[in-house]
């Protein structure tokens, strides 16, 4: 069942972000074709290719604002019409858990946005035109070159970074998910409330942050006892492994604090409309 509601977000998801997509990319080669075969030869640029250009790189970053503005939307309103709206009493009859429900349209809004991240690097790289193209047929061997190279170099600290680069990936994912859980647990929290609910979610959103960010502060504040536990270790790797895995926890832990919270007030306090 769980699959099918990922199955299910995904496709309410993408009904609206992959004409965004599709629009970003044929506008950013539009404009890397004309910088490139237009713009790239070094003579006069007559007016009206001067004016085209300014008019395609001005629709540029006008999709690109919209691409990031409907990605956050999208993640928002999944959550809010999905689970705290009318749609609520259907999904809340399905034979799964509350947290089941949330930790779907959380993957899917996970997943949305790093393919809204890929697409927009794509789109500033197309402004290379033929060449980037060709870098990225070249990226494969250059990826297993680089393998091979590390392995031969010295194999042990070479395996050693790879992990502390996944380590390091995985906590930007899991932060990125404490940050959608964020939002759905302020919007959850200001759910309860009789009247003013989307003014009292921006607020428990404000008040959220603020609580997690003196948090981060503080950690950061004491971050010296932290360093110099790592300077006292003999090992590099070592030291490579407790940052990364530090770091990973730390997220980790605001997820499960978020994630507790929203399923909390899902399950006892929810108020539909």
């Amino acid at each position: 069942m769980f699959r099918k509601l990922l199955k299910y977000e995904w496709r309410a998801m993408m009904r609206t972000m992959l004409p965004i997509y599709g629009a970003t990319l044929a506008v950013a080669l539009i404009n890397g074709f004309l910088f490139q075969n237009v713009f790239g030869t070094g003579s006069e640029t007559p007016a009206l290719l001067e004016y085209t250009r300014i008019a395609t790189m001005t629709l540029y970053i006008f999709v690109m604002a919209a691409m990031g503005v409907f990605t956050a939307v999208m993640v928002i309103q999944r959550f809010y019409k999905g689970l705290l709206r009318q749609e609520g009493y259907l999904m809340f009859t399905l034979p799964v858990k509350t947290w089941q429900l949330v930790f779907s349209k959380a993957c899917v809004s996970l997943a949305a946005t790093f393919c809204s991240l890929t697409v927009g690097i794509l789109s500033l790289g197309m402004f290379g035109g033929i060449d980037f193209f060709g870098a990225l047929f070249q990226i494969p061997g250059l990826i297993v070159e680089f393998i091979q190279e590390g392995m031969a170099a010295d194999r042990t600290l070479f395996l050693h970074c790879m992990v502390f680069g996944v380590e390091l990936l995985l906590a930007l994912a899991v932060g990125t998910l404490s940050s959608i859980y964020e939002l759905y647990f302020s919007m959850t929290l200001g759910q309860m409330s009789r009247n003013h609910k989307i003014i009292w979610s921006v607020l428990w959103f404000v008040a959220v942050s603020t609580v997690f960010n003196f948090i981060s502060m503080v950690l950061m504040g004491n971050a010296s006892l932290f360093v110099r536990f790592l300077d006292g270790m003999e090992s590099g790797v070592a030291f490579l492994h407790v940052l990364g895995l530090g770091l990973l926890a730390i997220q980790a832990v605001s997820l499960a604090l978020l994630m507790g919270g929203t399923g909390y007030v899902l399950e006892r306090r929810l108020n539909l409309e």
